[in-house]
């Protein structure tokens, strides 16, 4: 979570029922798809959730620090989404799902806040992965013309300022021997220099 989902009095009761614990820099606190059933807050120190794939190239999702909550998706029994790993020496309070559950029920205002906290993750997701699927489709397109215009600022500049381009559909051209004849060119640059 980016803030503090719950006001310090319910953060207070939440860290009284779990247990405090001390975690090194570099240790890893969850690991994507793994089957776990707690949820931690983060008394000092800070963490990074990320996704990785098999070739070890990872997305950092977000940065968490002091009063801020993760692993509360365990309450949907499903395997973890993302992973953690802790950036620097982090104090957490770490708290089982099923107390969890119980401070939610005895906390409506906790559990209403939980879900607002929780629609706007999902607004932003929404909103990065909008943003992420557009760039894939039209940044290739767009880098494309980009290039070609400016290798035409280029050729411009090489050339001089004053030219402009047209057909000329005959021209005399003399050969080395003196005689004249007419061939066809397709597009040339016509420059008007002294025009």
């Amino acid at each position: 979570m980016t803030a503090a989902v719950f006001n310090s009095g319910d953060m207070q009761k939440l860290i009284a029922l779990g247990t405090i614990r001390a975690f090194s820099k570099n240790t890893m606190l969850l690991q994507e798809g793994d089957q776990s059933d707690q949820l931690y807050v983060v008394m000092s120190g800070r963490l990074k959730v990320f996704l990785a794939d098999a070739d070890g190239k990872e997305v950092t999702i977000d940065s968490i620090g002091p009063q801020q909550l993760f692993g509360e998706m365990t309450l949907d029994g499903e395997p973890r989404s993302a992973s953690v790993i802790t950036t620097e020496a982090s104090n957490l309070c770490v708290v089982q799902h099923e107390q969890f559950k119980r401070f939610l029920e005895d906390n409506p205002h906790a559990a209403l806040a939980l879900i607002v906290a929780l629609i706007r993750r999902a607004r932003n997701l929404t909103r990065t992965v909008g943003n992420l699927a557009l760039l894939d489709v039209y940044e290739p397109r767009r880098s494309f013309i980009d290039r070609k215009r400016n290798s035409r600022k280029r050729a411009t500049r090489r050339r001089g300022k004053n030219f402009t381009s047209g057909y000329r559909q005959k021209s005399r051209v003399v050969t080395g021997n003196g005689f004249a004849h007419t061939g066809r060119f397709k597009r040339r640059r016509l420059y008007l220099d002294g025009q």
